[in-house]
C-alpha cells in the first residue's frame, strides 16, 4: 500500500518525494514515487546520494551540485524542523549516451 505525501513539492519542480517515513518509523513508497519508478523502468539510472544528520545542509549541497536554486530543486527552509524527510530524488532530463541508450 502506497503512502500519500503531504509534503509533495509543487508540480513545476523536478523533485520527487519517493519514500516517506511513517509515524511508526517504517518507510512507505509514495504514490508519486511509484508512478515515477514505473515511468523509468526501462531507463538506465545514475544515482548520487547524500546522507547526514537533520538540518546539516544536504538539500543546499545537492542544489548547488546540480546548479539549481531551492525554488526548482530540493526545498530548503530556515528553522529547526526538517522538510525533506524520507527519500527525495531530483529527476534530471533524460538524455542519450554515446551508444544511443536513454539515461
Amino acid at each position: 500500500d502506497y503512502a500519500s505525501s503531504a509534503q509533495v513539492p509543487d508540480a513545476s519542480r523536478e523533485v520527487i518525494h519517493l519514500v516517506r517515513v511513517a509515524d511508526n518509523n517504517t518507510f512507505l513508497l509514495t504514490e508519486q514515487g511509484k508512478s515515477y519508478l514505473d515511468s523509468i523502468a526501462d531507463f538506465q539510472v545514475h544515482v548520487v546520494s547524500v546522507v547526514g544528520v537533520s538540518r546539516s545542509g544536504k538539500s543546499f549541497f545537492l542544489n548547488n551540485l546540480l546548479g539549481i536554486d531551492h525554488e526548482k530543486g530540493f526545498p530548503t527552509l530556515t528553522g529547526a524542523d526538517p522538510y525533506t524527510n524520507g527519500l527525495w530524488i531530483y529527476e534530471q532530463a533524460r538524455s542519450r549516451d554515446n551508444s544511443g541508450r536513454t539515461v
